[in-house]
């Protein structure tokens, strides 16, 4: 897979809202696969069977009740964009910018080779507005809080979407990129086929210790894998941030107002 392709139109899609979903997938959580966040250099932990999201989507039904182990060996520190995260192993750490000059953070490779990538976790800041994940997810009222996930997934056009409880008061919108959307073939407006994706992403949307906007995304190829879900979802619980001049001097830049091209 062509990972510039790949991220460009996932990250356009996202911003604009190209793609209309059509499956309907149910929900993984992060919850289900670790209790409780990292404080130790290393973590080690049996996860949970990753549920009907996962079963659903490219998983071999013989696997679906192993329990897996993960461990997560190095802690990641991203200096300029003021976060630490525990991986499986030690990254290749390549700008998210290089794909799209719009978005900020880093993608972290963990298999693949040149720009065909096989497992990849990519980080974004500044990666979405309050009035579409509020701070207090966690804490809204049931109907509030499902009207909230609803109105998301459709503005954005994910296959499904969910709060996920990371630990230590923290939540995070968890959603999934559909397998089949509409397509405009023509340009005139309306949807006239129907484009099959290689693969699908999970993005968990969080707000940071430091009120930081996350975007944490789950980049498994060929396609999504029990495994690379239940690594993914302990990495979640462990991703903190802190303060760091860079990251605010980039949301300050950010406010600045963009320059008319001439």
């Amino acid at each position: 897979m062509n990972i510039k392709k790949h991220l460009f139109k996932h990250f356009m899609a996202l911003a604009v809202g190209a793609m209309l979903m059509v499956p309907t997938m149910a929900q993984v959580s992060a919850e289900e696969a670790v209790q409780g966040a990292a404080t130790e250099p290393a973590q080690t932990t049996e996860a949970a069977p990753v549920n009907d999201a996962a079963q659903s989507n490219n998983t071999n039904p013989e696997n679906a009740d192993k329990e897996i182990t993960v461990h997560l060996g190095y802690k990641y520190t991203s200096e300029r964009y003021g976060y630490t995260i525990m991986c499986p192993g030690k990254p290749e750490v390549i700008p998210a910018s290089l794909f799209d000059e719009t978005v900020k953070g880093d993608v972290l490779v963990f298999s693949g080779s040149g720009m065909e990538i096989g497992k990849a976790w990519i980080i974004l800041i500044n990666a979405y507005d309050e009035a579409d994940v509020p701070d207090n997810l966690g804490t809204l009222p049931e109907e509030e809080k499902k009207a909230t996930v609803e109105k998301f997934r459709e503005k954005f056009n994910f296959a499904d979407a969910s709060v996920v409880d990371l630990g230590d008061n923290k939540y995070g919108m968890y959603a999934i990129t559909p397998k089949e959307y509409d397509v405009d073939t023509d340009g005139d407006g309306k949807f006239d086929d129907v484009a099959v994706a290689s693969n699908q992403i999970i993005k968990t949307y969080l707000k940071g210790e430091y009120g930081g906007h996350f975007e944490i995304s789950l980049m498994d190829n060929p396609s999504l894998s029990q495994e690379g879900i239940a690594i993914y979802n302990v990495g979640l619980t462990t991703f903190q941030q802190w303060p760091t001049s860079k990251y605010q001097e980039f949301l300050e830049a950010s406010k600045l107002p963009k320059k008319k091209k001439k």
